[in-house]
């Protein structure tokens, strides 16, 4: 089945002790590009979420956003030395200036460093790492789905390009025969006019084999049915779940490629021009397509 690169994903996750959210986020990309974001508290989960993502996706631009919010109460400690110091100070700056005020409490305590907070995590927290990695399963599935419908709309487009690229190889290759007739006819006609006479049996024999010659030299047959062949090994893997890889795919349509530009230089003439265009058209925008293919 094919996937696309593009896709996101998005999961929530509460517990006893966490809230978590994660966003999967992925763009096309010849390799494995991946980026985490995460407070830097947390930032020990990030080998275990890469390993984990690698299971899900082999290739592409990879965002993965993590907030992680401890729901479990921090141990609150007062620095008594310094709220002592600072409440002094108050009272001997009103009696410097003959005031009788002191420091409202509320304020001393937003003091920096009045009220020390620590928190109770732990990084070899087993807790935290199950629920990061249940809440990124959640969010990896999602981005696939999304992934996955995106494929299936690429593939419907592989099939339309592909039926459209073998109607014309099929035209060319019903020329061909015709094609030959007419070089033919064209050099013996060409021989008689230059020689104002009859074309005698040797003459008429080395007619034929100058004839061909040329077309030997100029016959396609070879490309179209090596064209057909790709495109009938495109279509193979387009339906096989383990061969529809974007790397195998842009091989075979760069293949596909070379024998089209043969094709077009080789038998460049009015009847099989149209066809060959539309070829190397489809071909052109199925390269684009596949860019887009994990």
């Amino acid at each position: 089945m094919i996937k696309s690169m593009t896709g996101f994903g998005k999961a929530n996750l509460v517990n006893e002790k966490y809230e978590i959210e994660i966003e999967i986020k992925t763009l096309n990309s010849k390799y494995f590009d991946f980026k985490f974001y995460s407070g830097k508290e947390y930032s020990f989960v990030e080998p275990i979420v890469t390993k984990k993502v690698k299971e899900y996706i082999n290739r592409g631009s990879i965002e993965c956003r993590i907030n992680i919010t401890d729901l479990s109460e921090p141990e609150m400690k007062i620095n008594e030395g310094k709220l002592k110091a600072i409440w002094e100070a108050g009272k001997k700056a009103s009696s410097i200036l003959g005031v009788d005020s002191e420091i409202p409490l509320d304020r001393i305590l937003l003091y920096q460093g009045i009220i020390e907070m620590k928190s109770n995590k732990d990084p070899d927290d087993d807790l935290l790492i199950k629920s990061v990695l249940e809440c990124l399963v959640l969010a990896l599935e999602r981005q696939q789905q999304m992934a996955f419908e995106e494929g299936e709309s690429m593939k419907e487009f592989f099939r339309s390009s592909l039926a459209l690229m073998l109607d014309s190889v099929k035209e060319v290759r019903s020329i061909i025969p015709n094609y030959k007739e007419q070089i033919f006819n064209k050099i013996k006609t060409n021989i008689k006019e230059l020689l104002q006479s009859d074309i005698t049996d040797e003459i008429l024999r080395r007619v034929v084999i100058e004839a061909s010659f040329y077309v030997d030299k100029n016959d396609v047959t070879e490309e179209v049915i090596r064209l057909e062949n790709h495109i009938e090994k495109f279509l193979s893997n387009l339906e096989n779940d383990d061969s529809a890889s974007g790397k195998k795919l842009m091989f075979i349509v760069q293949e596909m490629h070379r024998e089209a530009n043969t094709l077009g230089s080789k038998f460049s003439i009015p009847a099989t021009f149209e066809h060959i265009l539309v070829i190397k058209e489809e071909i052109d925008k199925c390269k684009e397509m596949i860019l887009n293919v994990q």
